[in-house]
């Protein structure tokens, strides 16, 4: 569970699996712009990930995304 930053400069969190699929976390109303999107800090026993996102007008929400 993390972050990373794409060649747009446009953040995005993700999760690798025990089997080593990755996958990429976007949360709903996240801005595609540079500077902008979702990052991933937090994780439970439930695999549920907690974070905030950035939109368009550069506003902080939070998001949980559930596996």
């Amino acid at each position: 569970m993390g972050s990373y930053v794409d060649a747009s400069n446009v953040n995005h969190g993700f999760v690798r699996s025990t089997q080593g699929t990755i996958t990429t976390i976007d949360a709903p109303g996240a801005g595609t712009g540079a500077y902008e999107g979702t990052y991933a800090f937090g994780i439970n026993g439930a695999g549920d990930i907690a974070g905030p996102s950035i939109d368009g007008s550069s506003a902080f929400h939070g998001y949980v995304w559930k596996p």
